[in-house]
């Protein structure tokens, strides 16, 4: 994976990967298929990911350069899917539209493209790790073999239905452990910029994924400093992943630093800590000690690893210590004791009273997300280590006698995780995608529970402390969202006085720019039927020039234009970018000039310092 720039090295390249790459093309096609008959876009939380990528060409259209608000969501109050969620997923699906003129087609090949850049990915990184022996091709592929048909995969693409952030997170998350390796063997730009865009990536595709690889990251990286035993350069590694992570925040700023402000602001319902704890935690008995009947429902679902794969990574773990004074053997006793940490926790020993912190995560099921990396890194770099006493022309042969086996074990075992775990998440809803078309516009599940929204507008019929006792007794998660969707249709979409002695008339909406007559003497407000967040702006026009004037949220949790005294005439609001999308936007395109520019320096002197030898 290093920087090739010379012709014969691009065509020795082709010609030493592209049988691999179409292999793992033909794996990933088989893994992603079912999603091509249209029977697996739809299930309990479809609405809500196909509305988020919807609502991202709804924003674009709206005029946003970042697109952040949705006027169109909710009936019209609008919803900001992308100020809180990974926005990346949604772009490259909206991209996808535009070419093939279909949601579930472009779900379909974007899903497809990110199993197999995936697989790309870790065969490489494999590639990497066992450069030193012979066939190291093969053990890459075997590596993409498991991978793919692992059960992180199955829950990425079957049990989250559909959601485009779980596979693209798994992307970054393998760049990231990739480019981390590759800087503690060789220090070089490609490893700064293989870390800067898998951490950068990670916050944009998947919040809970990221704060689920967390700690498997700094323990790895402080595992990997440990075994390199060298104060001086582990300093210099130090300081460039330090400086890769903040390039990575630079990256992402545009998304990173709205966030953070809204997460900051106390407005919302993610924000309040009550609600964030009882919501956040689908399963509340991983906490409370209810252990047997959630372990035998979550069960059902086939999203734990196989008995199979547990005993072999377990074999791995015991035969990389036997091993350990071999390089190659550290890195799968790392992988196979993060893969065996991850099966501990989906079981009813895991003390999960203790780690209350990842009570936001919704389940201990979201780390089974990574167990197909660390087990697929694991079994591919010692399987070397161990036939290393077998002659060269035996292992070749066992090689592919054993990807032949694992290719129809894995295959069928995946296929019947589909067959078994998705008929009870799809059933009776395949046809409501394609046939009669989604309107996420007037659909309540488009905003799940309701966590982006004010906290106001929920609490109008019931306070917090009642709605959350409510959810304990009932378990419906619904309740704040239910109640806030109530309200709005009850308020309905015209704007009110917030003021005494002011007159509205002459309101039109489009998308979210609103034009409004107003008539007042004295200072007053005016709420819009706009759900508030950060970016809006409102302003007159007095002698042909704008005059900004102050929003704010309002009592309901809507949007608030505070208009001058003795004023009579038209306000105008639209959703633009609030100063942290500003500041954001900024950084994270000089920062990215600033590594492109670094990158075409560096392809640039390695091309005509290759010139030079010749």
């Amino acid at each position: 994976m290093d920087i090739i720039t010379t012709k014969n090295e691009i065509s020795d390249f082709w010609k030493n990967n592209l049988f691999f790459y179409f292999i793992i093309f033909l794996l990933a096609a088989g893994v992603t298929f079912p999603f091509y008959s249209g029977n697996f876009h739809v299930g309990n939380d479809f609405a809500f990911n196909y509305a988020r990528v919807m609502s991202t060409l709804s924003s674009l259209k709206d005029g946003q350069i970042i697109a952040q608000f949705d006027p169109h969501a909710l009936n019209g109050f609008g919803y900001a899917w992308n100020e809180f969620y990974g926005p990346l997923p949604t772009y490259l699906i909206s991209f996808l539209k535009f070419l093939v003129r279909g949601w579930p087609l472009a779900f379909a090949l974007f899903t497809s493209s990110v199993v197999f850049l995936s697989g790309i990915l870790i065969y490489h990184f494999t590639n990497f790790i066992l450069r030193d022996f012979e066939y190291p091709k093969v053990y890459g592929l075997l590596a993409a073999l498991i991978f793919i048909f692992s059960n992180s995969t199955y829950i990425n693409l079957y049990y989250y239905y559909a959601n485009p952030s779980q596979p693209l997170v798994i992307l970054f998350a393998l760049l990231l452990l990739f480019g981390i390796t590759k800087l503690f063997e060789k220090r070089d730009f490609t490893a700064f910029a293989m870390i800067s865009f898998g951490v950068a990536g990670l916050p944009l595709s998947h919040t809970v994924t990221t704060i689920c690889l967390i700690p498997f990251v700094f323990l790895y990286s402080i595992l990997l400093l440990i075994r390199k035993h060298q104060l001086r350069e582990n300093l210099k590694i130090t300081l460039i992943g330090f400086g890769a992570v903040i390039a990575a925040i630079g990256l992402s700023a545009f998304f990173l630093f709205p966030m953070l402000e809204n997460l900051t602001s106390g407005i919302y319902n993610v924000s309040n800590r009550d609600f964030s704890h009882a919501f956040g935690w689908n399963n509340i008995g991983y906490f409370v000690g209810d252990w047997n009947s959630l372990f035998k429902k979550e069960f059902l679902y086939y999203n734990f690893p196989s008995l199979v794969s547990v005993s072999l990574v377990l074999i791995t773990f015991i035969t990389s210590l036997i091993n350990f004074k071999k390089k190659q053997a550290q890195y799968s006793l790392i992988f196979s004791f993060f893969a065996l940490t991850i099966v501990a926790m989906q079981v009813p020993i895991f003390p999960w009273r203790l780690f209350s912190f990842f009570a936001l995560i919704q389940g201990p099921s979201r780390f089974s997300t990574l167990f197909g990396i660390f087990s697929a890194l694991a079994l591919s770099t010692i399987l070397p280590v161990v036939l290393k006493v077998v002659p060269k022309k035996t292992v070749l042969i066992l090689s592919v006698i054993l990807l032949s086996v694992s290719s129809l074990f894995l295959f069928n075992e995946f296929s019947e995780r589909v067959k078994k775990g998705s008929g009870l998440l799809f059933s009776g809803a395949q046809t409501a995608l394609n046939n009669s078309g989604f309107r996420y516009e007037d659909n309540p599940d488009s905003i799940a529970i309701g966590e982006y929204l004010p906290q106001s507008i929920g609490t109008h019929y019931q306070s917090y402390d009642k709605t959350i006792q409510q959810f304990y007794k009932d378990q419906n998660a619904y309740g704040m969202r239910n109640q806030a969707v109530n309200y709005l249709n009850q308020r309905g979409g015209e704007p009110k006085a917030l003021s005494p002695k002011i007159t509205l008339s002459e309101f039109h909406k489009k998308g979210s720019h609103i034009t409004l007559k107003v008539s007042t003497e004295s200072k007053a407000k005016v709420e819009l039927p706009e759900i508030y967040y950060k970016g809006f702006k409102a302003y007159i026009k007095t002698s042909n020039k704008k005059v900004q004037l102050n929003t704010e949220l309002s009592p309901n949790g809507l949007l608030a234009v505070e208009v001058p005294g003795k004023f009579s005439g038209k306000i105008y609001s639209y959703f633009g970018m609030s100063p942290a999308t500003i500041w954001g936007s900024v950084v994270s395109l000089l920062t990215f000039v600033i590594i492109a520019v670094a990158l075409i320096v560096r392809i640039y002197k390695k091309f005509f310092s290759d010139l030079k030898i010749k």
